[in-house]
């Protein structure tokens, strides 16, 4: 895959600014001369003369009176491509192909309203003669974006040239993995200006290859998570051809999500997030002993066409909470029964501590194995007092009211994104030690890092993390 810069003007002068700033980190330029306010036929020859590296002339505004003749003045300059529409006049096609300088045709096709049949597009604009063939559609949703990810893969697999472009916020994981799924070009805007919806800023575009292997977060509402600066973090102490991103999901995708990945070898391992811990396990080939006894889900690892359950949010809380724990034996409420509740309950029961769960509506826990094990309390009735450990399972700030009579050891809030929590900040004013969900999501995500690359069976993540600001104050312990 070959990078472009993206030129849209509004004039040649403007374009020239630019092009010694970007010359040493793109392969080639397209000039969108339909967005420029002037094209000077002068200027825009010296351009392209002084300039060494590709260059792409792309001119759509069928509806100017001057459109073919303009076209005719500008194979004249000899550019090395020229992006046509798939609708475009036979007689301008045909000109181009007979034209001397014979540029390259990329035969374009976009839709700005959804993402339709992209093989029914595709068998439609091979009946025109092209080099490269290019589609670029509004994605609704990632689904949208995985099925033009995975046209693109399967058709540049077969040797075809191709640019599979999905438009828009959802789409930006197409540009981003375009050098994965062998796109022969990927599009970038220079300095803020974009010519496209989801287009990407050249400061921001990764540095991938079709060997590099993809992770991903799953969910609803993951705008503000921090798991892919963590996993790419960890990749990059480490030294792994890898990226992560977010594939944030609605609750309906979900199953045709799993058969896009489940087509695209390249995609390795995921996690899993609210509130898909659960309604994953339906898609899995197989699940993990503790995964199956909390019944929950939130790491999965792709063995050739097996997809494999774990869950690490269970020995990441243990990890988190062990440090500030001094006696073998602490009693531990945790608050609420969701996924992420029962992980941490599970966890530590399994490491001898005694724990109580507290939730609203105890007729709404059916965890059987989980119910042996511990004592299950209705969240109005309990007494905060008795307890070593307090933990906050669920989604909510201020589960339980906190009294000056509590002579807890520890009190821990598994959400990292809420700030400062009004359930922690009321166990500071009693001189209770706290901790947020950040050490946790940290050691959970670098369990998950050691299920899906064996290269770091035997690399000690947490010392890297330690190099790394941002980590090292959820990483410190007492």
């Amino acid at each position: 895959m070959e990078l472009i810069g993206v030129c849209k003007g509004p004039t040649v002068d403007d374009v020239k600014k630019n092009l010694d700033e970007i010359q040493g980190d793109v392969d080639g330029i397209e000039l969108r001369l339909d967005l420029f306010e002037v094209i000077d036929l002068k200027l825009l020859k010296n351009l392209l003369l002084s300039w060494n590296k590709k260059v792409i002339l792309t001119f759509h505004n069928k509806e100017s009176e001057e459109f073919l003749f303009l076209w005719q003045q500008l194979l004249d300059l000899a550019p090395d491509y020229v992006d046509l529409c798939w609708d475009c006049p036979d007689v301008l096609l045909s000109y181009v192909q007979k034209h001397s300088c014979r540029p390259k045709i990329i035969l374009s096709y976009h839709n700005f309203i959804k993402t339709p049949d992209l093989d029914q597009i595709y068998l439609q604009m091979q009946e025109k003669r092209a080099d490269i063939y290019k589609m670029a559609c509004l994605a609704s949703s990632t689904t949208d974006a995985l099925k033009m990810l995975t046209f693109c893969y399967n058709t540049t697999q077969q040797g075809k040239p191709f640019i599979g472009i999905a438009m828009g916020e959802f789409g930006k994981i197409t540009r981003i993995l375009a050098a994965v799924v062998g796109s022969y070009f990927s599009y970038v805007h220079i300095h803020g200006h974009q010519t496209a919806l989801g287009q990407l800023d050249l400061k921001d575009f990764p540095s991938l290859s079709k060997r590099t292997k993809v992770y991903g977060l799953i969910g609803e509402n993951i705008e503000k998570s921090l798991s892919p600066d963590l996993h790419n973090t960890m990749f990059s102490l480490a030294d792994l051809d890898a990226i992560y991103i977010k594939f944030p999901l609605k609750i309906d995708e979900l199953g045709e999500f799993f058969m896009c990945v489940n087509s695209l070898p390249f995609i390795e391992g995921l996690s899993v997030t609210t509130p898909f811990k659960e309604r994953c396990i339906y898609y899995l080939d197989e699940i993990s002993s503790e995964a199956v006894e909390i019944n929950s889900v939130n790491t999965v690892r792709k063995v050739g066409g097996t997809l494999l359950g774990f869950n690490t949010d269970a020995p990441g809380s243990v990890l988190a909470v062990r440090p500030y724990i001094m006696k073998d034996f602490s009693r531990v409420l945790v608050l609420g029964s969701g996924p992420a509740a029962r992980a941490v309950a599970y966890g530590l029961v399994k490491e001898g501590m005694k724990v109580d769960i507290a939730c609203r509506d105890v007729s709404k826990v059916v965890n059987e194995k989980l119910l042996l094990q511990t004592q299950l309390l209705t969240i109005s009735d309990v007494d905060l007092s008795i307890y070593d450990v307090i933990i906050n399972g669920t989604s909510t700030d201020m589960p339980v009211k906190i009294t000056d009579n509590i002579t807890a050891l520890l009190a821990m809030d598994v959400n990292y994104m809420q700030g400062e929590s009004s359930f922690l900040s009321c166990f500071d004013k009693i001189g209770v030690k706290t901790i947020n969900g950040l050490p946790m999501l940290v050691h959970q995500a670098v369990l998950q890092q050691q299920i899906w690359e064996n290269d770091l069976q035997e690399v000690d993540l947490i010392t890297l993390l330690l190099s790394d600001d941002q980590y090292r104050n959820a990483l410190q312990t007492p």
